[in-house]
């Protein structure tokens, strides 16, 4: 396969974790708005003063008394790669010098502001991967300290308690993540931490463009000088299974250098970053490319989030050679190609490396018939780094094995006395690797070696299923359940809550048909168990991620709660679900019990205490519980359209968000409104609701008008952005427009030059309304409504979704934040209203007065038969009530 490299343009930016084309001088000010306070050493000389064109530097940064280890495989050929680019984010391209450069500066500021001190590690938290990550690590190594990339979604509370219990120092963060840890501020300076933004520019105080720019280059260790010995980085395992456990990795102990020894990379490779680099795999896979030379190409379009189809375009875009990818994200990304096998131009692919979780048989043999014989599958542990890998050549031919062991590695297979197994026995799996100092580690997995030397691994040992005397492992059993026809994923539930019970949670197809007596059937047979043996099936529409393979801790959560729901006492519920009509137009209502009744529904108990709202932490309960509170108190004086009930309002509302947790599980948020209509659809059906008050329903759900409001509040954001001259921002609303609301660059660039002469853009604004006037006539029209009269229902359901997204609701309803929709409303408590802002108002307003002028497409008691529909509600109690007795 030829290779081909494509050139970029560097960034100019300073902001947002991007590095400089060019370094200013250094000047006086040592650091201004960082709090160093007495924390460097007193013996410290006075700062100079300027006198006409002289520069002062300042003594905490000259370069004679600094210096940093350059012993790295980028120090080293920085000649030879100088000029090619190493890493690029959203902002642009950073080259290898310049890299370089900006990791001596930032050594050079941790080791003055952790001189002498106890506290010498340091911490990164952001809500997104950053360029900068990789010029802060490598200051890392240079300086000799200590670094964890925390995870994304640790809280502001647990992120603090691990910063104050373990000796951090300097916390970088970017500016979504310094929002969050606003009230913890007070307590990391009781401790002498410094907060570093890596977002801000370089005229902020304490951001780290500002520290970059101030800083002189230090010189590298001379011989006979002490180096710098580096201390490696700390880890979090993802606690899938177990809680997780923080992992110091001393350096140079990693197999992560022997493994990357198979793929031949070099600086002809292009590697597209789509994991977290919280997360040892995908750190370890893009720092062993970078240390070869290799581009980096972070995939950000939507922070953390996998869209399949975006990272396909990255591919082709970027001419992507080599990609790291989970079974799930990969299983994703095969959906598309086989239904458009010929939309993306993948011909650049090498390699696709798969890691952290069991990459299948049937998986593999889809993935290769899309995108051919480039896999290599790497089992590894946080602990003892790469074990073995499986090479294209081998995948077929070794099925359900991980591959050989690599050289550097030995792995032992132990009975339960500790003492070696012949070869095709099960046991414990134990690893000696550079990473375990040379001394044996049990991962927890048991396997065994075939006849040629490949391992298998069959589970986790605390996942063995013990079942009428006989063991069971889990991966063969769910690998075996996968491969009947219409079934996508299975995972075998075994725990002491289901003693002499075997649960096979499984993933349907869309549309497929699976018979389960039939895979029960042959479950039984294939592991010689009696007819009265206990094995059931569940299905669920996603399974919880933590955060590339499932979480089973929470996969046992969810089938608990789901059997607590289906043992509760149904006598007193289908007279309650005949009174349902009477209850939801009630002055009585309460959200609490619809909540609680919807949750019997079949299929929609285990969504309930899953996370909806990522945003706000709060699960599908949480936050339906809220945006139902809230149209009780702020919406009850607030004239509906004509026809239109509050019964029908409440139930709408309470089923609004139903796919998101299946969207917001598989980090994939396009599912959100598709998952939400399909689970409204079936509900209703359930329910015997008439399909008409289902359409209304998936129709408000699926309108996205907050998108619309969105790009007028963007306008304002735009105007203060142009005025401060934050150059790198002007650039990101100009790809935004054009990607999120299909502007060309001709149309984007006239908006901009809106903007900057007059600080709005009529012009955006009218097409934004054109918009969502013709979306709005279209969907009327379906509905056979008006469409001035379905506008004032969107309106009033995206008034009491999106206000809960403020601080005003979060006060209200629990934690206090601050919310991210603040500048959205007007909320009166006074008069218990709930209005838009300015400019969002006026949008508004003109919208309803063009729909006014519009002709209504029907009759104006149209909607009002809507509302007598509700009346099936009680014929819908026993559809309800015989699928939940089967």
């Amino acid at each position: 396969m030829t290779k081909r490299r494509i050139t970029l343009t560097t960034s100019q930016s300073t902001g947002a974790g991007a590095l400089p084309d060019k370094v200013a001088e250094p000047v006086a000010t040592p650091l201004p708005g960082v709090d160093l306070g007495d924390r460097f050493d007193s013996t410290s000389p006075p700062q100079l003063p300027r006198t006409g064109r002289q520069r002062a530097v300042s003594p905490l940064f000259a370069p004679d008394n600094v210096y940093v280890t350059r012993v790295d495989s980028i120090a080293q050929n920085v000649p030879r790669w100088g000029q090619l680019p190493a890493v690029t984010d959203i902002k642009g391209s950073v080259t290898f010098a310049q890299l370089d450069e900006m990791a001596d500066k930032i050594a050079a500021f941790l080791l003055k502001t952790t001189k002498g001190l106890d506290r010498r590690m340091v911490a990164v938290y952001t809500s997104r991967n950053m360029a900068s990550f990789f010029a802060i690590s490598l200051a890392c190594r240079r300086a000799g300290l200590s670094y964890t990339n925390f995870v994304n979604t640790l809280s502001a509370s647990q992120l603090t308690d691990q910063l104050l219990d373990h000796p951090y120092r300097i916390l970088f963060v970017d500016s979504a993540k310094a929002k969050v840890l606003s009230g913890h501020r007070a307590e990391l300076k009781e401790k002498n931490i410094i907060i570093v933004d890596l977002s801000a520019a370089d005229n902020v105080p304490g951001s780290l463009a500002q520290i970059v720019k101030i800083t002189p280059r230090p010189r590298a260790a001379m011989p006979g000088e002490d180096e710098h010995r580096y201390e490696g980085p700390v880890f979090y395992t993802s606690g899938s299974v177990k809680e997780p456990k923080r992992i110091p990795v001393k350096p140079g102990k990693t197999t992560g250098i022997e493994a990357n020894k198979y793929f031949n990379v070099g600086t002809d490779d292009i590697h597209l970053l789509v994991g977290r680099l919280y997360h040892g795999a995908a750190l370890s896979w893009s720092q062993g490319h970078l240390k070869r030379g290799a581009h980096i190409v972070l995939h950000n379009h939507h922070g953390f989030r996998f869209y399949p189809k975006q990272i396909l375009r990255d591919i082709e875009k970027f001419k992507v050679t080599t990609l790291w990818v989970c079974p799930a994200w990969l299983n994703q990304l095969v959906d598309v190609l086989e239904e458009e096998p010929a939309l993306f131009d993948l011909s650049s692919l090498r390699g696709i490396y798969i890691g952290t979780a069991p990459f299948t048989q049937l998986l593999k043999e889809r993935a290769i018939a899309v995108f051919g014989p480039i896999f290599w599958d790497n089992y590894a542990t946080t602990e003892t780094g790469s074990i073995s890998i499986l090479k294209p050549d081998e995948m077929l031919a070794h099925p359900g094995t991980v591959g050989r062991p690599l050289s550097n590695v030995e792995v032992q297979i132990l009975g339960d006395d500790h003492l070696p197994l012949p070869v095709g026995q099960i046991g414990r799996i134990f690893v000696k690797s550079p990473m375990t100092n040379d001394d044996f580690f049990e991962t927890g997995d048991e396997g065994f070696f075939d006849a040629d030397g490949f391992l298998s691994v069959v589970g986790r040992r605390v996942e063995r299923i013990y079942l009428e005397g006989k063991t069971i492992y889990a991966r063969p059993l769910e690998a075996f359940v996968s491969t009947f026809p219409g079934i996508r994923e299975s995972h075998a539930v075994w725990r002491e809550q289901y003693p002499g019970r075997l649960v096979l949670v499984v993933l349907k197809n869309r549309g497929a048909v699976v018979n389960d007596d039939e895979i029960i059937k042959h479950v039984k047979n294939k592991y010689g168990l009696s007819d009265q043996s206990s094995v059931e099936i569940v299905y669920l529409n996603t399974l919880p991620r933590k955060p590339y393979k499932v979480d089973h801790r929470k996969l046992v959560e969810i089938i608990i709660h789901d059997e607590q729901i289906r043992s509760l006492e149904t006598n007193n519920v289908p007279s309650f679900a005949c009174l349902l009509p009477s209850f939801l137009a009630g002055d009585n209502f309460e959200p609490r019990v619809l909540v609680d009744f919807l949750k019997i529904v079949p299929g929609l108990s285990y969504l309930w205490p899953m996370l909806a709202s990522p945003a706000n932490k709060l699960t599908l309960e949480q936050h339906t519980l809220r945006v139902l509170h809230q149209f009780e108190t702020y919406f009850t004086n607030e004239p509906l359209p004509q026809g239109m009930t509050r019964a029908i309002m409440r139930l709408i509302l309470a089923v609004h968000d139903l796919g998101k947790p299946i969207a917001v599980a598989e980090r994939n948020l396009t599912k959100e409104h598709t998952e939400t209509s399909l689970l409204i659809q079936r509900t209703f059906r359930q329910l015997d609701i008439d399909p008409k008050v289902a359409q209304l329903a998936t129709t408000l759900v699926s309108f996205v008008f907050g998108h619309f409001i969105r790009g007028v509040r963007l306008i304002k954001r735009m105007d203060l952005a142009i005025k401060k001259e934050k150059s790198e921002l002007i650039t990101d609303f100009e790809k935004l427009i054009q990607r999120e609301y299909e502007l060309t660059d001709q149309d984007s660039s006239r908006v901009i030059s809106d903007i900057r002469s007059n600080g709005a853009s009529p012009f955006f604004v009218d097409y934004l309304k054109s918009k969502v006037i013709k979306k709005v006539r279209e969907n009327a029209a379906s509905l056979q409504i008006a469409a001035k009269d379905f506008f004032d229902l969107l309106v009033i359901y995206h008034k009491v979704d999106a206000s809960t997204y403020t601080s005003h609701a979060n006060r209200l309803y629990g934690n206090g934040e601050e919310g991210r929709l603040d500048d959205l409303f007007v909320i009166d408590d006074e008069q218990n209203t709930i209005s838009y802002a300015e400019p969002m108002s006026a949008f508004v307003d003109e919208i309803k007065e063009e729909l006014a002028l519009s002709p209504n497409p029907v009759n104006d008691d149209t909607v009002a038969a809507l509302s007598a529909d509700m009346a099936s509600l009680g014929g819908g109690a026993m559809p309800l009530f015989s699928a939940l007795r089967k």
